[in-house]
């Protein structure tokens, strides 16, 4: 866990390094994305590790083709704006990397048409979910930090088990929009 937090607004210019498209935050304590701006020539964004427990503050960066955010603190993909360029995410060694449809989540948080997610291309599988998935209040869930999952359960017949797989939510539909 981080001590003293610090945020992208409280960088000196100097400590940013912004070259030909790209822009380098590596190994600056980060805490927090907060003062990030917009770069509209930015194709490439480094924050490897960091401290950043969100994506809170990135922004719909408009031609980031590239975000590079592993070993962070992230858990979810709480404050994730969608980048519309955006085709490839790295986000290993974060805690969010190890929950259940994550590359699905990864998708549907930053760009439906990402073609990689930490280094692999997406499956026929994966791809379909995103598809299917893709609602806004899909999108709304995942940046308000929820999760899904999917629950196997299995139910004993005569002869055979059953898998059923269904997603679990932790509060109803109406119960989120009211909260």
């Amino acid at each position: 866990v981080p001590g003293k937090g610090k945020k992208v607004a409280e960088l000196a210019g100097g400590t940013v390094g912004v070259c030909f498209g790209t822009v380098t935050m590596r190994e600056r304590r980060l805490t927090s994305l907060d003062g990030m701006r917009i770069y509209d020539t930015m194709h490439t964004l480094f924050l490897q590790d960091n401290s950043l427990l969100n994506m809170e503050h990135l922004g719909s960066q408009p031609d980031l083709k590239i975000v590079r955010l592993e070993r962070n603190l992230i858990e979810d993909f709480y404050g994730a704006e969608r980048c519309p360029k955006l085709k490839e995410a790295y986000l290993d060694g974060n805690p969010v990397e190890n929950k259940e449809l994550f590359t699905v989540m990864a998708c549907l948080s930053l760009n439906p048409g990402l073609v990689k997610v930490n280094g692999k291309v997406l499956n026929k599988q994966e791809k379909q979910l995103v598809a299917m998935l893709d609602r806004p209040v899909m999108r709304m869930a995942l940046r308000q930090g929820w999760m899904l999952s999917t629950a196997a359960t299995a139910e004993k017949n005569t002869s055979t088990a059953q898998q059923h797989v269904h997603a679990q939510v932790d509060l109803p539909i109406e119960e989120f929009f009211l909260r």
